[in-house]
């Protein structure tokens, strides 16, 4: 079996702009994954059954049809990310996904999507072998959907104004990735993100984009919710090429505060539930203790019951709170760190956060740096041994 290397080199069939989107359009954003990022599709349905449609991996404009029950686009060309592999016996090779057809199945409360389509190798032993996804009785991804027209202003984006999410970096072409986020400074007419200094051009749209001019490309983003129980907020972040988006993902951005951070370790010391898992049925705790160790815990509402993995050490290093835990059975480190954004009342503490492994002095980033929360839910108190 080939394997998929963690580094990736990427083709796109249909990156480059497939289309304009007549002004008869209704946009729709399809979103998951707040307060962490998630896969998103935007979709306009245009007049004539025709539409256009941007994934986490390309855009591509197609027709579709409407049985009343659910819509079945047609993708012409089909969206392609191809994935560079490990060599076998017979050569350099790689695998293509090809997305032909989006299924959108609107419900009451929420919408199903489904990409139908199929894998193919091209070069290595491999070569010409398809392995079809993808049906039209699939359940899919239940997503929430909104109109690009209902998205909340963004009048408050004014110089003087911090605001963690923005990203000037790569954006590894990998299904759920996202390119790292940064902070950012707003300037008058511009961005500077911190923690480099790069300093950027940028402006709003007139329909409402913040439009980023990096080196050789623009990024975008719009807001589509600010979350009033958490302080966060959640974005649609997207690559644009001839005045149209050509990837796009949803991302948390926050505002920075002044009083964020963890204070002293005693402090810092506490049970903190990601923000990810609230909500769900198996909420995930970071159990920090005093003494410098501490636990991965999962929690099963279903069952009652929980899984606990070691935290081997944790500190500060100045604002930011790091942890480290080795593999069972090997030389491998991983190490995660947060980075102070904000705080939402006093539970709540919005934070950059870092995700690395090392190995024998390298290091590999495991996930791009994301903006996530966590929640105080307590004194973190060692088990008795």
């Amino acid at each position: 079996m080939k394997r998929i290397r963690i580094v990736v080199a990427a083709g796109m069939v249909s990156l480059l702009g497939v289309g304009a989107s007549p002004v008869a359009a209704k946009s729709m954003v399809y979103f998951n994954g707040f307060p962490a990022p998630g896969a998103a599709y935007l979709v306009d349905w245009q007049p004539k059954s025709r539409t256009r449609v941007v994934s986490g991996v390309g855009a591509s404009v197609g027709v579709y049809t409407d049985d009343g029950s659910q819509r079945v686009i047609t993708l012409n060309p089909p969206i392609e990310s191809a994935w560079v592999v490990e060599p076998d016996a017979c050569g350099a090779a790689e695998l293509v996904r090809q997305i032909k057809q989006v299924i959108v199945r609107d419900l009451p409360a929420e919408t199903q999507i489904v990409e139908i389509g199929q894998d193919v190798w091209r070069g290595g032993c491999s070569d010409g072998d398809t392995t079809p996804f993808g049906s039209f009785d699939d359940v899919g991804t239940s997503m929430q959907r909104m109109s690009m027209g209902a998205r909340p202003p963004m009048t408050d984006i004014v110089p003087g104004l911090e605001m963690a999410g923005p990203s000037d970096e790569d954006w590894p072409l990998m299904i759920d990735f996202w390119p790292a986020q940064a902070t950012v400074s707003v300037q008058s007419g511009a961005v500077m993100f911190k923690g480099a200094g790069h300093v950027y051009p940028a402006a709003f749209s007139p329909d409402g984009w913040w439009v980023m001019d990096l080196a050789g490309h623009q990024r975008t983003q719009t807001r589509l919710r600010v979350d009033a129980k958490t302080g966060g907020e959640f974005w649609l972040m997207a690559d644009w090429a001839n005045g149209l988006a050509q990837r796009v993902t949803a991302v948390s951005f926050a505002k920075t505060s002044l009083d964020a951070g963890f204070g002293t370790v005693a402090k810092a010391a506490r049970m903190w539930q990601y923000g990810g898992s609230v909500g769900t049925s198996s909420p995930f705790f970071h159990y920090l203790y005093k003494s410098g160790w501490g636990e991965r815990v999962t929690k099963s509402l279903d069952t009652g019951g929980e899984t606990r993995a070691p935290i081997d050490a944790w500190g500060l290093d100045e604002a930011d709170l790091w942890e480290q835990r080795k593999l069972s059975n090997s030389s491998i480190l991983l190490n995660r760190r947060w980075v102070p954004v904000s705080r939402h009342g006093n539970k709540i503490h919005w934070v950059i956060e870092h995700y690395e492994s090392m190995q024998d002095g390298v290091t590999t980033v495991l996930l791009p740096a994301r903006v996530n929360y966590l929640v105080d839910t307590g004194k973190a108190v060692p088990p008795a041994r």
